[in-house]
C-alpha cells in the first residue's frame, strides 16, 4: 500500500496527489473532473468524470422460448425487477406466444414503476423508471402496513354491513401490497450493493437489511391472509348465508382485536419499544384461544355447512396472522439489543 502526505492548500482546503499510474490508466489530466463518494468504513471512492448515482443501469434479456410453464415469465420478470434490472427484454427466436404476451402485461400491472417501452412480434422491452434514491425503506414499510391495516378495517365493515363491494376493495388492496413488497425487496437488494443507495434509503446498518426483508415479507403474507378473510366474507354475503348474530358479532370482535394487536406490534417496531414488544408476544395466545372457543361453538351450532366453513376459514386466517406476526417484535428486540440501551449494563 502506497502512503501519501496530505498537503494544505489555502486556508481551509486539504489536498493529496493522485498516483500517476492511476491517472494515466483513467486517462486523466490536470483540470479534469472526478467524482467521489464515501463508502463502507469511510473508504473514499474516486471515479473519473461526473458520475450520477445510478444503481439501475443493468439490462437483461429473458429467453421466452425457455418459459414453457404457466406464470414462469411473470416470476422471472419479477425476479429481474427485484434484483435491480432497469431494462428487461422478453424475447423469442420466432414469435412471442399470446400467453407470454399476456403474462408480460400482467406482470407490468403488478410491479411499481414498470412500463412497456417497445414491442414487436419477437420481443417486448420493459423499463423501470423508479429512482431508488427517492424511496425510504421506513416509509415503504409504513405504507405496506397501512394498506394491510385498511384491508382489516374493510373486512370488519363488510361483515358488519353485509357490503360485498368492500370485499372487492380488499382484493384490490391486496394487489397493492404485492407491488409495495416487490419494491421494498428491490430497494433492499440495491442497498446491499451500493452504500450511497443504502444511505439514501435510510438503512442504518447493513445488518438491518435482513430484518427489514423478513418484516416486509411477514406483512405481505398477513395481507394475503386478510385477502382470504375478505373472500370468505364475500362468499357469506353473496350467497346470503344465514349465520347466528352472536357468531357474526364474536367473529367481528376477534377481527377487531387482531387489528389492534397488529397496530401495537407495528408501532412497537417503529418506536423500538422493547417492553411493548415483549407484552405483545405474551398476549398472542389470547386471540388464538378466542378462535379455538369460536370453533367449538361452531361445532354445536346448526348452521348451513357452507356458512360454518367460511367462518372457520376466517378463524384459521386469524390464527395464521397471529403466528406470522411473532417475528416482528422479535426483530424489534434484536435491533434494539444491537445498540446501547437501558436493558444492557457495561460489564
Amino acid at each position: 500500500m502506497e502512503v501519501r502526505k496530505i498537503q494544505k492548500v489555502g486556508y481551509s482546503t486539504l489536498a493529496v496527489s493522485l498516483p500517476k499510474s492511476w491517472t494515466k490508466k483513467m486517462n486523466l489530466s490536470a483540470g479534469d473532473l472526478i467524482s467521489y463518494s464515501v463508502g463502507k468504513d469511510n473508504v473514499l471512492k474516486l471515479l473519473p468524470g461526473v458520475t450520477k448515482v445510478d444503481t439501475n443501469s443493468m439490462a437483461c434479456m429473458i429467453n421466452a422460448d425457455k418459459c414453457e410453464d404457466k406464470n414462469m415469465v411473470i416470476r422471472i420478470v419479477t425476479g429481474c425487477y427485484i434484483v435491480g434490472y432497469e431494462s428487461i427484454t422478453v424475447r423469442s427466436a420466432n414469435m412471442l406466444d399470446v400467453d407470454i404476451i399476456q403474462e408480460v402485461r400482467t406482470v407490468v400491472h403488478n410491479l411499481m414503476g414498470v412500463g412497456i417501452v417497445e414491442q414487436d412480434v419477437k420481443s417486448i422491452v420493459l423499463e423501470c423508471f423508479i429512482d431508488p434514491n427517492k424511496f425510504q425503506i421506513g416509509t415503504l414499510l409504513k405504507r405496506l402496513f397501512m394498506v394491510v391495516n385498511s384491508m382489516l378495517e374493510q373486512a370488519i365493515s363488510a361483515l358488519t354491513d353485509k357490503n360485498y363491494t368492500l370485499t372487492e376493495e380488499i382484493k384490490r388492496m391486496g394487489d397493492e401490497t404485492d407491488k409495495i413488497y416487490a419494491l421494498i425487496v428491490r430497494q433492499l437488494l440495491l442497498s446491499i450493493g451500493d452504500d450511497e443507495v443504502a444511505k439514501r434509503t435510510g438503512i442504518e446498518t447493513i445488518k438491518n437489511i435482513a430484518g427489514d426483508r423478513v418484516i416486509s415479507k411477514t406483512i405481505e403474507d398477513i395481507g394475503d391472509e386478510v385477502e382470504m378473510i375478505g373472500h370468505s366474507i364475500g362468499t357469506i354475503i353473496q350467497n346470503k348465508l344465514k349465520i347466528h348474530s352472536d357468531i357474526i358479532n364474536s367473529t367481528i370482535d376477534i377481527i377487531k382485536k387482531t387489528e389492534t394487536f397488529l397496530n401495537d406490534m407495528f408501532n412497537s417496531f417503529i418506536n423500538r419499544d422493547v417492553a411493548k414488544s415483549n407484552e405483545i408476544l405474551n398476549k398472542k395466545t389470547e386471540i388464538i384461544e378466542e378462535c379455538i372457543k369460536q370453533e367449538e361453538i361452531l361445532i354445536v351450532q346448526k348452521m348451513d355447512p357452507v356458512a360454518t366453513l367460511n367462518i372457520s376459514k376466517i378463524l384459521w386466517s386469524i390464527n395464521v396472522i397471529i403466528k406470522l406476526s411473532e417475528i416482528i417484535p422479535e426483530v424489534t428486540i434484536n435491533r434494539v439489543m444491537e445498540t446501547e440501551n437501558e436493558f444492557l449494563v457495561n460489564s
